[in-house]
């Protein structure tokens, strides 16, 4: 059943917000709704999607979407170690990278 939300949550997409909004925004949106659980080793659902094979706006929203998560339960630092183990394997290693640049350049600024 779990495995399934992606698919139910793109069938809420299409039927309620689809026609409310451009094509551009619906594009990147299916392709969150539909992908966001997909691993990048492939071990993901619901199509097991490998690397580069994932959308773009699928892998950034999945590392966004674990650091939400885990901003329940963990400080910063530790919410982007948890990360990083996972970089190659459940997240696009160019991503985690990306977010390790973004953090630095916030701290920077917040000096």
């Amino acid at each position: 059943i779990i495995k399934s939300h992606p698919s139910i949550g793109l069938s809420i997409f299409d039927s309620v917000l689809y026609r409310n909004t451009d094509s551009i925004f619906n594009h990147f949106a299916k392709n969150i709704i539909l992908y966001h659980e997909e691993k990048y080793d492939g071990t993901g659902y619901p199509t097991n999607l490998v690397g580069d094979k994932i959308p773009v706006a699928a892998q950034i929203a999945s590392v966004a979407i674990e650091y939400n998560e885990l901003l329940k339960t963990m400080n910063e630092e530790s919410i982007l170690n948890e990360i990083v183990k996972g970089s190659g394997t459940k997240f696009n290693p160019k991503v985690v990278e990306s977010l390790k640049r973004a953090i630095e350049k916030i701290k920077q600024v917040n000096k």
